[in-house]
């Protein structure tokens, strides 16, 4: 059995080696959070089967108005009013009604406006069509830190949907870590482990509120997320709305 206990393991490897750079960090205008967790595991997925598989693989931009369409309406079945979703939907949606790019044909660029239309009718019929001839193979639930270090440590970013918050942030043994003290109903999206860090191992969380939404990173993570502990990890995933994404097909 692979102990990953001491790993560390970062996906931005595989991003900046197929993009030379980070991906894009911009921020979210409504209460979408769901489907840029997503949107950003998606992103870490397909740089990750590129940097693996070789270019045979191109790279496309997400797009979030796509998947919160699809599962508030597709899959939630219109259950919430206002905005929001359920990550449970967004892992669902994707597996079921495929991956849309900001670069094809006909979809618009993100805006909450767009998001909100689509999160209220469903995107269109012919985006839907599109997006369908790329899935999201396997998502599966992490319930657990150990959970979530493993899924990391074999590639598969997690979208975590919980109350954690925290707007303490600050240098602890060069990184920027975060400590809870307040509380997000939000979903953002795990990146990276480093096993040598912390009393258990910590996990970088990519957030969707820009990059520069948080203090700066002291080392190479992208902007716009900080470090939590182990038992931080256990407190978000114990919650029941995590979820890693795997095998992407298109």
């Amino acid at each position: 059995v692979q102990d990953n206990s001491r790993a560390v393991v970062k996906l931005w490897d595989a991003t900046v080696k197929v993009l030379g750079r980070h991906t894009d960090n911009y921020p979210q205008q409504i209460g979408d959070c769901v489907s840029f967790g997503s949107k950003n595991a998606i992103e870490y997925l397909i740089c990750g089967r590129i940097a693996r598989d070789g270019p045979a693989t191109e790279f496309a931009r997400v797009s979030t108005h796509y998947i919160y369409g699809i599962s508030r309406v597709q899959v939630g079945n219109r259950q919430v009013r206002g905005d929001g979703s359920v990550g449970a939907w967004a892992a669902t949606g994707v597996k079921t009604r495929g991956v849309l790019s900001l670069d094809d044909p006909g979809c618009p660029p993100y805006s909450g406006a767009i998001a909100r239309q689509w999160g209220s009718a469903g995107p269109p019929d012919d985006m839907i069509r599109v997006a369908m001839q790329r899935m999201v193979k396997t998502t599966a639930p992490v319930r657990t830190a150990i959970e979530c270090r493993d899924a990391v440590c074999n590639g598969y970013p997690v979208t975590i949907a919980s109350d954690y918050g925290s707007t303490d942030i600050k240098p602890r043994d060069g990184q920027m870590v975060a400590r809870r003290n307040t509380r997000w109903m939000h979903q953002m999206c795990v990146i990276a482990y480093d096993g040598t860090k912390g009393p258990a191992g910590r996990f970088y969380v990519l957030n969707s509120w820009g990059a520069a939404a948080h203090p700066a990173p002291l080392g190479d993570e992208p902007p716009g997320g900080f470090w939590v502990e182990a038992s931080d990890m256990d407190y978000i995933t114990r919650q029941g709305d995590s979820w890693a994404y795997s095998d992407f097909d298109g």
